[in-house]
Parts: structure tokens; sequence; C-alpha cells
């Protein structure tokens, strides 16, 4: 005879929060195989009849207190949100391509709130850099007007500021693959949203494998990939052709200049000009000739931004307040490139700066600069939030968003075309594995996206 409360606590299940309904009903399933003796009077059902009423009151808690979304009107994204809503709601899968400055990074979780995700569970959002998750988490929690670390939090390494309160969760990909493997259906989300997927890091090409594989056993689940440069139709055919959305960007007048890079009438042989100091050089000569005006310098690694810092600290001493920016810095040190400065800010860094962040700096009067990436003797004069990847069929160093008229200062021997691939393998196509802790003993057989005229192997 059937115990009243096991049909009970069948109904009781679907009303849960997901994460409860899994684990209390992996729970009661175990005692009714193992054949417990279901008499009166205490008994663990009755316990877990408890957690599910608990776990009700907190759905229905949420549901309540959910974050009203409110979008920017001067964003391109916001005039598709219908359209991403409504993708959101019919498709497991959707592929955004959205230009860099149409607001995708900040304004897509906010979507997928109206989608009515992250009532049940949370919707992830994940980043290649601790640096990016911690700045557009706390973007997200300004825009919804809510508490950074509880309704928004975010996961990165050593440190987790979220809770059983968090609906978006912001994190680093390398975070999310580790909770994979405690738990592989990842039942703490309703939706999953691969940002920057075009980078194709071994962490992003797992996920995507595992992902894919994963919604053939939650059709619940929503994934929504995304990237300023993605390829669509290699990530739409590769999740059953998924629907793509693309959003403009905005763009703003860009002027360009190159520099030799040790200054004029310098010799044009690269082995007769050190980048590191010519940057400087150029950083100072900005820094007299206009007078107003932040700087931003990009360098290819931390020994050229260490070493740049100390000679521009040198040259400029309290005039400017010199701020390193890569990967390896702690989180506190990151986040002072978002804090407000009195004196003029000068930005040293690597290439996230480029592809994981948007960086609001003071214009000077006439137009601000950025310099390109890897080619490292240019500096420049604030406003340059962000850059992107080289243009199809442009071959240009860069081509980015601007929040105002820019002049970008290169320093190259000559204004030739630089090409890059644009939508190259992924890492776990391009790597030996041999040495990845995480890697599968027959990782070909991940259904991650092939590039055009790329094996995958």
């Amino acid at each position: 005879m059937t115990d009243p409360r096991i049909d009970e606590l069948r109904q009781l299940l679907p009303r849960c929060m997901l994460s409860d309904w899994v684990r209390l009903g992996a729970r009661a399933a175990r005692w009714v195989r193992e054949g417990r003796p279901l008499g009166e009077g205490p008994h663990p059902l009755d316990r877990l009849m408890e957690q599910a009423r608990s776990s009700i009151e907190r759905r229905e808690l949420r549901v309540q207190t959910m974050p009203r979304p409110q979008y920017p009107p001067g964003l391109p994204i916001s005039a598709r949100k219908d359209d991403i809503v409504a993708a959101i709601r019919a498709h497991p899968v959707v592929v955004i391509a959205g230009e860099t400055g149409s607001g995708k990074t900040t304004q897509i979780p906010k979507m997928c709130l109206e989608a009515g995700l992250g009532a049940r569970a949370m919707i992830g959002c994940t980043q290649p850099r601790r640096v990016a998750a911690l700045s557009i988490s706390r973007r997200i929690a300004e825009e919804l007007d809510v508490s950074w670390g509880r309704e928004v939090g975010c996961k990165i390494r050593f440190d987790d500021r979220s809770g059983t309160d968090t609906v978006i969760k912001l994190m680093t990909d390398g975070m999310l693959l580790a909770e994979v493997q405690g738990d592989p259906t990842l039942a703490e989300y309703e939706a999953i949203i691969i940002d920057e997927a075009h980078e194709r890091s071994l962490n992003i090409d797992f996920l995507l494998g595992h992902l894919k594989n994963l919604l053939a056993q939650r059709p619940d689940l929503k994934v929504i990939i995304t990237s300023a440069t993605i390829d669509t139709a290699a990530f739409s055919k590769a999740f059953n052709d998924a629907p793509i959305i693309e959003v403009s960007g905005r763009t703003f007048p860009v002027e360009v200049e190159y520099r030799p890079p040790g200054g004029e009438g310098a010799s044009s042989d690269p082995a007769d000009t050190d980048f590191v100091d010519a940057a400087a050089r150029e950083c100072e000569r900005l820094f007299y000739e206009t007078g107003v005006g932040d700087v931003l310098i990009f360098l290819p690694g931390e020994r050229d931004i260490r070493e740049c810092a100390d000679l521009i600290e040198g040259r400029l001493g309290s005039e400017a307040q010199v701020v390193p920016l890569f990967g390896r810095l702690s989180s506190g040190d990151q986040q002072q490139v978002f804090s407000p400065s009195s004196r003029r800010k000068v930005v040293i860094a690597t290439n996230i700066a480029e592809t994981s962040l948007t960086i609001r700096l003071r214009p000077g009067p006439d137009e601000p600069l950025q310099c390109p990436h890897p080619h490292p003797t240019v500096a420049g004069r604030g406003g340059v939030p962000k850059q992107r990847q080289p243009a199809q069929g442009t071959g240009w160093p860069c081509r980015g968003r601007r929040v105002h008229p820019t002049l970008f200062r290169g320093g190259l021997r000559s204004a030739q075309p630089v090409h890059a691939a644009r939508n190259p393998a992924g890492q776990l196509g391009r790597g030996h594995l041999a040495h990845e802790g995480l890697a599968p003993r027959r990782h070909r057989d991940l259904p991650v996206p092939q590039s055009a005229g790329s094996d995958g192997h």
C-alpha cells in the first residue's frame, strides 16, 4: 500500500524551487526504492514535506519581490527587447550577435527576467574574466535598484557574493564549469547566458558541449549564447538551428594616426625601438600638449605594463594616476580602473580592456584617443570604453565603439591592414589537452560549434 504522503509530496515538488525539487525528489525515490517502513509517527517523509512547503513559500516570495526591469532607451538592444524576450520564451537556445555598444551584456539578463525566468532557479551569466563579472554584476544591480550580493550576485575564484535570494548570478566561466562537476544537471539555474562566446576558450567549449548534451535531459533550460563577433551560423547549427538575433551597435567617427614608435624621425626598424619606452614618451607628450583628458594604453603583458607604469610615474609624478589592468591583478586592484579620480588617469591594460570591459574615461576637449593591441606603442586620451575584434573584410587593427569622436594613434610602421582570423577554431580544437585536468577522454565527441574553415581537431 502506497503511503499517502508520497502522493502529496509528488504534488508539492513541482511547485518548489528547482534545486529542491531535484534534491527532495531524489531522496524520496531512494527511500521508496530501499523499502523503508512507512508507518505512522515521525518519518523522514514528514521532514521532506516540511522542506517542500518551505521551498514553495520561498519561491512564492521570489515571485512577489522579483525586480522589475527597465531598459535605457539609448541602447540599441532596447529596441529589440520584445523580439529577444519572445525568442527566449519560445526556444531553448537563442544566439544573439550584439555589436559592441549595443548593451547586450547588461540587458539580456534583465530580458530573461521579463521572459518569466528567475523565479524557480537563478539566471546564470558567464564572463571570461573576473573583473568583468564583478563590474557587470554591480552595474546590473544598480540598474535594477537592488542590492549587489543579494538579488544580483557574483561568483569568482575565492569569492562568492551570491545566496539563496540571488536571481541573477554573474560568474567566470571557470566557476560554472566547476559547478558542473558537482551538479551536472545545473539544477540551480533556469537559464544560462554564455557571454563573449567568440573567445572559444577551453572553459567555454566545455560548457557549450555540456549544455548541448544537457538540453536533451532538461528541455526547461534556457541557453543564450552571445558575443560581439560571434559566428552566428556555426553556433546556430551546433544547437539545432537555434534562432539568431542581430543587434546593431553605436559608432562614432574615428581618426587614425600612425606614428613611428620612436617618435618623429625615428628608425623604422622595430629592433631599434623599445616600445614600452616609446609608449611612455607618447603618453608624456599627450599630457603636456593637451592638458586634459585621460589616457588608455594597450601593452602585451604584465611585465610590459609594470615597466611602463614605472616610467610614466617617474615622468609625470603626482600629475597622473597610473592604473595597471591585467588578469593576474587582485580583484581590488582591478576595480581601481572604475574608481573616479581628481587627477588625470592613465590606464595601462592588456586586451582585458578590449574584450571584457567597458571603461569610462574622461574625454579631452577635442577628441579622445585609443591604442591598438597587440601593437602597443600608442597612448590614448579619454572616452574610449571598448574595442572589438577586426571586422570582416576591413583588416584594420581595430574597430570599436566610441562614446565620442576618437583619435586612434598607432605605433605601426605603416598604415598596412592587419589581417586576423575573424572566427578562429575553439581552443578545444587548437590546444593539446594532455595537461588539462578537465579534459575528457574523447574531447572530440563534445558537440562544440565549428567555425567555417575549421575541422575542430
